[in-house]
Formats: C-alpha cells, structure tokens, sequence
C-alpha cells in the first residue's frame, strides 16, 4: 500500500469521526489531537486526495440501510481501518507517530469488539450457513417448502415496514416542500 492509499484510508477515518457533528462529540479528545497530527503529517489538504472519490463514505452513504445492515458494514470498515493502521504502523520511523497511530488502532478495536462485533459475527454466521444449504438436496426442498409460509409472512412484514417508512419520508419531504412554497 502506497502513501497515497494509506493517506486516503486515513482521510476517510477522518471524514468518519469529523464529518459529523454528532460523532465528533463522542470522539475522545486525545483520540482527536492524535488524528489532527497524523492529518498533519499525512498532509490532507492535497488536492490529489479528492481524486477517486471518498472510501468509506461513499459505502456508508450508498443506500438507505436497516440498523444491522449499518452495524456489518461499519464493523467491516473498522477491521479496514485496523488493517491499514497495523501496516502504516509495521512502515512508520518517526516512534511518535507510531505510538498516534497504534493509539488510534487500540480505540478502533475496542469501539468495534465493544459496538458491533457481536452483532456482525452472528449476522456473518447466518449468512455462512445459508449460503452453504444444498438446493439440490431433496430434504433441504421438503424443509423449504414446510417453513416457506413463515419466510414469507416475515418478508411481507418486513417489506411493508420499509414501504411504511418510505412513504413516511416522503410525506415529510411533501410537507416540507408545501410549507417552504406558503412561506
């Protein structure tokens, strides 16, 4: 991984915890001083940074997703984010850099192990015994066909609280619209 890879990963861990204004107030202080130095160092005001587009924003901003569906995907880009710190940190000479940047790897695995790996690991292993269920398996029809009702009643459930949700939002988006045009 290149300098400018890292350096992209590392903008967008700063994007995470600076890009909104709710996360940037449970992000602990020193945590913060030592991204503002590795910001630093890492100079992420060049322009060639923009190139490409954001990394891990872009994923979390693609669709309109369920709260475990936000739970795998953030706990995915944490053990990113570990992965990257863990390779800066293995290249880096200046030790005091090295101590911000194992500093911030400590606090990204305690807020993943802490946060969203129970959830992740559980939901990973559901989907591993799914995707290993035998379809041409006589047993595994006669099963899916005695439980098909039950799925499906689940799915109906599901797809009209998302449908209840959306048609929600849009009513708000309505109203808001109507009252800016009164205005």
């Amino acid at each position: 991984m290149n300098s400018l890879q890292r350096l992209l990963l590392f903008c967008g861990l700063c994007a995470i915890c600076f890009g909104n204004g709710n996360c940037n107030d449970l992000v602990p202080e020193d945590v913060k001083e030592d991204i503002r130095v590795l910001a630093t160092h890492f100079d992420i005001s060049r322009p060639d940074l923009l190139e490409g587009g954001a990394l891990f924003i872009k994923a979390l901003n693609s669709f309109e997703q369920q709260e475990s569906e936000e739970k795998l995907l953030l706990n995915e880009i944490l053990n990113l984010y570990i992965k990257i710190f863990d390779n800066m940190n293995n290249v880096e000479e200046d030790k005091t850099l090295a101590e911000r940047i194992h500093h911030i790897k400590i606090r990204l695995s305690h807020l993943k192990n802490a946060t969203f790996q129970e959830t992740s690991t559980n939901l990973k292993q559901q989907l591993e015994l799914l995707w290993n269920i035998k379809v041409n398996d006589p047993v595994v029809q006669r099963k899916a066909v005695f439980e098909l009702n039950q799925v499906l009643q689940k799915a109906e459930n599901v797809g009209r609280k998302m449908h209840e949700k959306k048609e929600k939002q849009r009513r708000r988006r309505q109203a808001k619209l109507l009252r800016r045009r009164m205005q």
